[in-house]
Order: structure tokens, then sequence, then C-alpha cells
């Protein structure tokens, strides 16, 4: 079994900076938690001191810590109001496409996000 030397399960962005001519990394959970290096595998090998920072200074601000979206258990249920001539079109796709209205939503979602 491969042992993970990453200890927290946050979303990491790394990208190029050219502002700042190295590659920065930041946590969309974590507000104002970044790193940055040299290389994109810095800014990864990073990530541990920066959570750690971050969450210290959480505590001791008595600022809920999330948890990661990746740990999260989903129920696969969610509630979304569209506009009710999209939601008719839907219907007539997945009539069409010989899909219940709920798997050709969720097809398209899959899809998009895959």
């Amino acid at each position: 079994m491969r042992k993970n030397k990453y200890k927290y399960k946050y979303l990491l962005n790394v990208r190029w900076s050219e502002e700042d001519e190295c590659f920065f990394g930041d946590f969309p959970e974590l507000p104002g938690c970044a790193t940055h290096g040299d290389t994109a595998q810095e800014v990864i090998d990073n990530a541990n001191d920066a959570v750690a920072t971050w969450v210290a200074a959480a505590k001791k601000a008595k600022i809920s810590i999330p948890e990661p979206v990746a740990t999260k258990s989903w129920s696969g249920t969610f509630t979304t109001r569209i506009d009710p001539e999209i939601h008719r079109l839907l219907a007539v796709k997945a009539k069409q496409a010989g899909k219940t209205l709920n798997k050709f939503v969720q097809d398209l979602l899959r899809n998009a996000v895959v």
C-alpha cells in the first residue's frame, strides 16, 4: 500500500504567476491560504505546511475549519430551480433520448464535469 505524505485533503490550485515569476498555489476551501515555489512540485510539497499554518491560525482566531470537500459524504440529491421553459425542454429531450429526466440531467452534468 502506498503511503500518502500529504496530511490534508483540501483542493489545491497550482498555476504560474507572471507577476510573481513563480508557481502559486491556493486552497479555495481555505480563504487566504496559499503557497508558492519555483516549480509546481515545490508548491505541492509546501501544501502541508501552508494548510497547517492556516489551520493553526484559524484555531487561534476561533474560525471554523471546513471539512475538505474531497472527504465529505454526498447524498447524490440536490435541488435546483430552473426556468420552466428549460425544464420543459429538458423533459422533451429526455423523452427523445429514451431516458428519465433524472438520468438525462445526470448524464449532462457528468459530461460537463468529467
